[in-house]
């Protein structure tokens, strides 16, 4: 039996499988971010806002890569390369 062509709005929402993907449970890149910006926040001191916010930065970009290059949809891609624009943009402005 011959699978049929998806069109570009399946392209968009769903997976190979045909489900529809917008989210999903986080992986670890993404959970290494959200911590080490938690600990960014509430670092007492400045020097360790700024480590912990490097780190969570380049846990944010490896994200946005595997997003964009493995990303389950078109969605999952865009969403990737928007991350990794806007994060590139805020350490570029940041001083870097």
């Amino acid at each position: 039996m011959q699978q049929e062509e998806r069109t570009f709005w399946d392209k968009t929402w769903r997976n190979e499988e045909g489900e529809i993907v917008i989210s999903q449970w986080p992986n670890i890149w993404l959970i290494g971010w959200a911590a080490v910006n938690f600990v960014s926040i509430v670092a007492p001191s400045r020097d360790i806002s700024k480590i912990t916010w490097w780190i969570g930065f380049v846990f944010i970009m490896i994200w946005a890569l595997l997003e964009m290059f493995q990303g389950a949809n078109y969605f999952r891609r865009t969403l990737g390369l928007i991350v990794f624009l806007a994060s590139a943009l805020s350490a570029i402005k940041g001083g870097l």
